[in-house]
């Protein structure tokens, strides 16, 4: 087990905020708004990889969202050792936030429910939102309290272990986009800033996602990015939008930490949306 560094402590001496972390907890789940803060910091140590990020120049990304303020880049405070707050619902309707259940028209033609159009047996569109403090993780990823605004967030310091498991229920099989609050501590792409992680559902292989791509122009802090597919070392304009496909019923949608932490900065994640409608984009507020 990692020793537990007085982080908090670190901070007052400093002048300067940054996380306290190194234990794992559970969380809870309330309301979440969004806000900016640079990355949340582990205890554990690693070198951040290099070799095979994507040249200065690439071409960023579309459908990212930034809501979260700009910051001066120092890293977010995380407390740990105690219950998650500022949670959202974790699953939530296009329609009706509120409530689990996805809305849609009703089948008033009289014709057999269509699981891919929609009808009483397959609500459209479907929304779920999943909070990390309702996902599993395996060691070293870690859960901490978000100070930012973000509820519980989970991380890892060390390259290429650490995995975010998020427990996912379409109601119909089909195609659906996927989103994930992550934070990024430098806009764009770079060597000392971890922002990728390894993405699969359920048993099929996994891809990279190196979400630095998606950040250029951005804030620094947590955002909304559409999760993307391709292959580490290729350019930005390389990498596509990853659209799995899930059958009706319960899935598993996993993130495993692909770099490792540098100086203070880790990729970390917040929570995750699943959606069939793919016009639809989150915003802080999700």
């Amino acid at each position: 087990m990692r020793p537990v560094l007085p982080w908090g402590l670190l901070a007052l001496a400093l002048g300067c905020s940054f996380d306290a972390s190194g234990i794992t907890e559970s969380g809870g789940s309330n309301g979440v708004t969004a806000s900016s803060g640079a990355v949340d910091p582990t205890s554990s140590g690693g070198a951040a990889s290099s070799g095979d990020v994507p040249s200065s120049g690439d071409v960023p990304s579309s459908g990212a969202e930034g809501t979260a303020a700009g910051s001066s880049g120092a890293v977010e405070p995380v407390t740990t050792g105690q219950a998650a707050t500022g949670d959202l619902s974790t699953t939530t309707a296009a329609s009706d936030p509120g409530t689990s259940d996805a809305s849609g028209p009703a089948n008033t033609t009289g014709d057999p429910p269509d699981d891919s159009t929609g009808g009483p047996s397959c609500p459209q569109p479907y929304k779920q939102i999943v909070l990390v403090a309702d996902a599993s993780v395996l060691a070293p990823m870690e859960k901490s309290q978000s100070m930012m605004g973000e509820g519980t967030v989970a991380f890892s310091g060390e390259a290429e272990k650490g995995i975010v498991n998020f427990p996912v229920a379409p109601p119909c099989a089909g195609p659906v986009a996927v989103w994930a609050r992550v934070q990024d501590l430098k806009e764009g792409v770079n060597d000392k800033d971890p922002d990728s992680f390894y993405t699969h559902a359920d048993n099929e292989a996994e891809t990279a996602w190196l979400y630095g791509c998606q950040t250029y122009d951005m804030p620094v802090g947590y955002h909304w990015l559409r999760v993307q597919s391709g292959v580490p070392g290729e350019k930005c304009n390389t990498y596509t939008d990853w659209i799995p496909q899930l059958d009706a019923g319960a899935h598993t949608i996993s993130l495993r930490n692909r770099e490792g932490q540098s100086g203070m900065a880790v990729a970390a994640v917040a929570r995750l949306l699943v959606t069939s409608d793919f016009n639809y984009v989150p915003t802080g507020n999700d």
